[in-house]
């Protein structure tokens, strides 16, 4: 048979590591449910950056950067529109429960705080363990 299967066995540390970040991977079939590029990379952002807090609260320069999209002065209202509507499309799939653009006096000053709800932990946990075969 050309193929082998292997068995590994992680270290403690690895492993809990693994487990917490809970990164590993993405759905794929759910990646594709998204349509805008945009959405998709801010979704596989939040993801990363949140583990499994239920609140996420970042810069509107860091979404815009990581996308990427332009952070000229002259066209912040356009770049916020943009991760808005992202970030619409994420709420409709019912991959966030709640979002909020928050102006603090200027647009290059604005954050994002993105709300989980306790249905996407146990989703990405369970997506998890199924590729780590638990």
């Amino acid at each position: 048979c050309p193929f082998q299967i292997h068995s590994s066995n992680f270290p403690d540390d690895f492993y809990n590591n693994i487990i917490t970040k809970g990164y590993l991977a993405f759905d794929s079939e759910l990646l594709l449910k998204i349509e805008s590029s945009i959405a998709r990379s801010l979704y596989t952002l939040i993801e990363k950056w949140r583990n499994y807090d239920l609140y996420l609260k970042r810069p509107a320069f860091f979404f815009a950067r990581r996308v990427p999209l332009s952070w000229d002065k002259r066209q912040l209202k356009r770049t916020i529109s943009i991760i808005e509507k992202a970030f619409m499309e994420l709420k409709e799939l019912k991959l966030i429960k709640e979002f909020n653009i928050i102006k603090n006096k200027k647009w290059d000053l604005a954050e994002v705080e993105i709300i989980f709800d306790e249905i996407h932990n146990k989703i990405k946990r369970n997506f998890l363990f199924r590729k780590i075969g638990i």
